[in-house]
């Protein structure tokens, strides 16, 4: 059975209690922020194996207007770090 992925962006209380509960339903969470991140947030990610990232570049594709983008765009993250490189793409 196929996983679905999906990306959270911030490491706040929301963000964690998002991914918590994405990884609860069955999700393939990965989660980034840009800011300071706090021990107590890290804890709980690697506690839960929850992919962390913080060096991202975002895209946003939405080739037939923006008031079509819940149909046909999404969101490109480009993650690069010294491990890997990846794009991961957010369909709605």
């Amino acid at each position: 059975m196929k996983k679905n992925r999906i990306v959270i962006l911030g490491c706040g209380e929301s963000g964690i209690g998002s991914s918590l509960l994405a990884l609860k339903k069955g999700y393939s969470v990965y989660v980034s922020d840009n800011g300071i991140i706090k021990e107590k947030y890290k804890n709980i990610l690697k506690t839960n194996k929850i992919d962390l990232g913080n060096n991202f570049d975002l895209e946003i594709s939405h080739h037939y207007g923006i008031n079509k983008f819940r149909t046909f765009g999404c969101f490109l993250f480009n993650c690069i770090n010294r491990v890997y490189a990846k794009k991961i793409v957010m369909l709605f």
